[in-house]
């Protein structure tokens, strides 16, 4: 997965930094303010946010003064310019992937936004089983339905690795289904659906 994202930001393959899921566009705007409400809603005060590219949109979050923020990547050029450019002292990032089933746990906040929707059902069940239980919330965040003609994502499965594409993952569907009793927030905007679970 390292080798498949670093190559996706040296050749701009989703069109420059992380792609349109992390820009500042209105939909993420959207995003944030559902997150800083999730923020004060539960006192949170330690957050881990998986995937967090590039930081282009995450730099407006108004997190709290007492909160520590942990972002984590597996391309290391990235967490290198966010270090150089974000880094302050409840802010830091450290360059890291899940291949290496590292999975982090003791967290008030687990973030992670249009990462699983790239891959394959059996990462998706192993990775949410392990993620919600050893945290107190999951914000995932990830497209619900495709924008476009589906024949243009035509694959099988989820293939990060050949095809830099994704399929839409629904808490109403399998393999996120599987979770949805511990779902406590459910909030759709445009193609994007952003749930809040619970262990």
């Amino acid at each position: 997965m390292e080798k498949a994202f670093t190559e996706i930001y040296q050749k701009n393959k989703w069109g420059g930094g992380s792609g349109s899921g992390s820009n500042a566009s209105p939909d993420n705007l959207k995003y944030i303010g559902i997150l800083e409400d999730i923020i004060n809603e539960y006192n949170i005060q330690t957050i881990c946010d998986i995937g967090c590219g590039d930081w282009e949109f995450s730099q407006f979050i108004n997190f709290p003064k007492n909160v520590k923020y942990t972002g984590m990547d597996c391309v290391k050029s990235v967490i290198d310019q966010n270090v150089q450019d974000f880094q302050t002292k409840n802010i830091r990032f450290i360059h890291r992937s899940i291949d290496d089933n590292f999975i982090p746990e003791g967290y008030d906040l687990i973030i992670i936004k249009d990462v699983i929707q790239h891959w394959e059902d059996k990462d998706i069940l192993d990775f949410m089983d392990q993620i919600i239980q050893k945290n107190k919330y999951v914000f995932s965040t990830n497209g619900y339905k495709f924008m476009r003609d589906p024949s243009k994502n035509n694959l099988t499965q989820r293939d990060i690795n050949n095809q830099y594409r994704y399929f839409p993952v629904d808490v109403n569907k399998y393999p996120l289904n599987q979770f949805k009793e511990k779902c406590i927030l459910e909030k759709t905007h445009r193609a994007k659906q952003m749930l809040l679970f619970h262990n």
